[in-house]
């Protein structure tokens, strides 16, 4: 059948035979029912039979059998309508040719009558309520293919029951008919077979992979037995070469099993090196190791600031500034062996402090190598004035910051006139300008190694002020004092 075009305005003769079909169907996909003697064909009564298919919900099927009582004249009718934005009829067919487009509305007009007849409406034995087409959404291609091909499957055979009698009077429509159920027959068994084959290739590759996997896996358990070996082995060895150093030795054997306890927790090869790498060389090393282990370290907590109510001089920024995260590295002391190389002895009146999570390694000549990343903020210990911000080749960007006289340090320091707090080996200039006033904890800058230096540090000097001192400063003559003593220790002039 091909596509038939209706006037405009017999449009809702369309509409009024499509609601009537719907009010048929009552959700189901499918129905039939007759009238007999309740019609006249040429003056003699007749038998009405019709069959309605919903292909989906935009295709519906109507089927016309008019048979007189004497069985002298037969007629068939097939409608096909189709539902885009509006019904309209796609196909129409009498007795085995297309209705043309003189006659179509005359006889879509005598359809309507005949259907709009009170029949005796039986259900077919496929009858399927229609509301098992809008049940869930199939998310695979392969489960909609089926619900397809099982769809196609339930409508040929809905078409094959209503045109059956429609079939014994008219072999031509016998052999339509046949054709369609045959060209159905075969494209769904087309398509069950392209089915099994992806299903049967998909396992081949399901096969395949769970092979390489097993493959892998003995690989993988065989990598992570060779490692668990190794590092056993290694940590074996450093106990082996622990025990064999003489009794003197003592802090390079407490480093060696230091250092095997961290072996045999590696969790990889490169943590298994890189601990080995760490074993020291002598005493000195290994006194600097274990006192630098995150696990050992002395941190500033451990110290005490010289006077009351002063914070540390150094935080890493946005957290709370209470010295866990840095340590001294060197120490307030008369006598300190020059740390770049260049030979000879001079005092450390200041202490030395750096970020502990920036430790990289220790080297044989008992240095500490540290990272240049992220060492931290160097912060003033009090409220004060900033009085001198200047570079040299020692010191590096420094900043000097006057802060105002107590009777705690007049007490202890009765000759005192000013006092302040030296910052060294910043990283660079501070963007502050002398004279600037400066409150508690607020950042000066960021620790760095400018100047003479072995890595990351903060230089931090206390220093009193007085006629007498043996320094010269930009506020006159100071002494320096032990800026972070232990906590333990007492406080002197």
């Amino acid at each position: 059948m091909s596509s038939v075009n209706i006037q405009e305005d017999n449009r809702s003769r369309v509409e009024r035979i499509i609601d009537r079909i719907i009010h048929l169907l009552d959700g189901r996909l499918s129905t039939s029912g007759k009238s007999e003697n309740s019609l006249l064909v040429n003056g003699h009564s007749c038998s009405y039979l019709y069959s309605v298919t919903r292909v989906d919900l935009n295709t519906i099927i109507l089927h016309e059998n008019i048979i007189t009582s004497e069985e002298q004249n037969h007629t068939s009718r097939n409608w096909i309508f189709t539902n885009n934005h509006k019904w309209m009829i796609s196909g129409a067919e009498k007795n085995g040719s297309m209705i043309d487009k003189g006659t179509v509305d005359i006889e879509l007009a005598d359809a309507y009558s005949r259907i709009s007849e009170r029949s005796e409406n039986k259900k077919s034995v496929m009858d399927i309520p229609i509301s098992n087409l809008k049940k869930g959404i199939i998310s695979s291609d392969f489960a909609k293919r089926q619900i397809n091909n099982l769809a196609l499957l339930i409508a040929a055979a809905v078409l094959m029951c209503g045109f059956f009698t429609a079939l014994i009077f008219n072999s031509f429509g016998y052999r339509r008919i046949s054709h369609i159920v045959d060209s159905l027959d075969q494209s769904i068994e087309a398509s069950t077979d392209k089915n099994k084959e992806a299903v049967k290739e998909l396992s081949e590759v399901i096969h395949d992979v769970q092979g390489e996997l097993t493959l892998l896996k003995d690989s993988v358990a065989q990598e992570k037995e060779a490692f668990f070996f190794s590092r056993q082995n290694t940590a074996s060895n450093i106990r082996r070469m622990a025990n064999e150093l003489p009794i003197k030795y003592h802090s390079r054997k407490k480093a060696y099993e230091f250092i095997a306890i961290r072996v045999e927790a590696a969790a990889t090869y490169g943590d298994l090196i890189y601990q080995v790498s760490r074993l020291p060389q002598n005493e000195d090393q290994a006194e600097t190791l274990l006192a630098t282990d995150v696990n050992n370290v002395k941190k500033l907590i451990s110290y005490n600031m010289p006077f009351r109510n002063l914070v540390y001089p150094v935080r890493l920024d946005s957290t709370d500034n209470d010295g866990n995260s840095f340590m001294i590295s060197s120490h307030f002391m008369e006598r300190r062996l020059n740390p770049i190389g260049t030979g000879g002895v001079r005092p450390h009146y200041a202490v030395d402090i750096i970020n502990i999570s920036n430790i990289i390694d220790i080297t044989p000549e008992n240095t500490i190598v540290r990272s240049t990343e992220l060492p931290g903020s160097i912060v003033s210990i009090t409220d004060g004035t900033i009085r001198d911000i200047h570079y040299d080749s020692v010191y590096g960007w420094n900043v000097e910051v006057e802060h105002v006289m107590t009777d705690e340090i007049l007490d202890r320091f009765p000759s005192a006139l000013k006092w302040s707090s030296f910052y060294a080996h910043m990283d660079k200039p501070t963007g502050w300008e002398v004279g600037d006033e400066i409150d508690q904890d607020e950042k000066i800058g960021d620790i760095g190694e400018a100047g003479r230096s072995t890595g990351p540090h903060l230089h931090f000097e206390i220093r009193i002020y007085s006629r007498k001192g043996l320094d010269m400063g930009i506020l006159g003559n100071y002494d320096q004092i032990d800026p972070m003593p232990e906590k333990s220790d007492k406080l002197k002039e």
